[in-house]
């Protein structure tokens, strides 16, 4: 989905960090090598409409640029009930 001319969003349901890293290493060689943010939806714990989601992705793209590198990833936070 595209979210602004130079922006998407790309989900690939059940596919695990290391099959992303695969696809976006793909995409980094064909689009000119972009930083991209990238972060795990985890659609049992985050909200239904990605906002924690999207927000860890532009913050890890935004350190990406930062810190001059391809690809970074921002883990999701996980939060244990007792």
């Amino acid at each position: 989905m595209e979210l602004t001319a130079r922006r998407f969003l790309l989900l690939l349901p059940q596919t695990g960090q290391e099959g992303a890293e695969v696809l976006l290493a793909r995409i980094r060689t064909e689009l000119g090598r972009p930083v991209i943010g990238a972060t795990m939806w985890l659609h049992d714990r985050d909200d239904l409409m990605l906002g924690a989601a999207l927000r860890r992705a532009e913050q890890a793209r935004k350190e990406a640029l930062q810190e001059g590198e391809g690809t970074r990833w921002k883990a999701p936070t996980l939060v244990m009930l007792d």
